[in-house]
């Protein structure tokens, strides 16, 4: 299945487009006080947004269920009780760091785990892909391939998820509509989920380990560059 490299696909990554960035806060103990207020805060630091929507849902519903959506025209925030997800089509530290603060020091939210997602687009198709099969399996009609790797990894002393998920896919031509094919890489670097409890991290300490997960984002795992 492997190519000569012996860890690494047939397949050399071209023409890479970060599709988008996903940065997600997970709070050590679920957030009870006012959403409107935390809504306001962030209001303050970052401006008005086009949209802001406070969802109204029962107090029993999943803790990761959305209660506050704001869209701004170059990202989207959402917050859930037990964690606040930014999206965005750039790293933008000084953005990153400003929710950081608000959520740190404005709302005393504790943070026990930090993520980092990036959505990338690569030149190829299927086949690229297909090539990685077994000789008597390339010539399946195979309208989707998925690859899904874990490697845990030490990042500043703390155990972490580093996952790479390797799809066929499309990116879509926000004004012309056309679609393209290609590779849809994703990169999703996390601190472990059962160390949620462990750790209260910094807005120092959510800077810097960020910082090396961008870092460790650009290396593929299975691709080679």
């Amino acid at each position: 299945m492997w190519g000569r490299d012996g860890d690494k696909l047939k397949f050399k990554a071209m023409n890479e487009t970060l599709i988008q960035m996903q940065i997600v806060w997970f709070f050590k103990d679920d957030y009870t006080n006012n959403f409107e207020k935390l809504s306001l805060e962030i209001k303050n630091l970052l401006g008005e947004p086009k949209i802001s929507q406070y969802i109204p849902i029962p107090s029993d519903a999943p803790s990761n269920l959305p209660r506050l959506t704001l869209v701004y025209d170059k990202f989207n925030i959402n917050i859930a009780k037990n964690r606040a997800d930014l999206f965005i089509d750039n790293n933008d530290t000084e953005l990153i760091n400003k929710i950081s603060n608000t959520l740190i020091d404005k709302s005393l939210i504790l943070i026990g785990r930090v993520a980092m997602v990036k959505t990338i687009f690569l030149d190829g198709n299927i086949n690229d892909l297909k090539n990685n099969l077994a000789d008597d399996k390339k010539s399946i009609d195979l309208k989707e391939i998925t690859i899904r790797i874990n490697r845990e990894k030490l990042i500043n002393n703390y155990k972490c998820n580093n996952i790479e998920i390797i799809n066929t896919g499309f990116v879509e031509d926000k004004i012309t509509k056309i679609k393209k094919h290609g590779i849809i890489v994703m990169r999703d670097i996390n601190t472990l989920s059962e160390e949620l409890k462990s750790y209260s991290f910094s807005k120092e300490g959510i800077e810097s380990i960020l910082k090396e997960f961008d870092t460790e984002s650009k290396i593929f795992i299975l691709l080679k560059k």
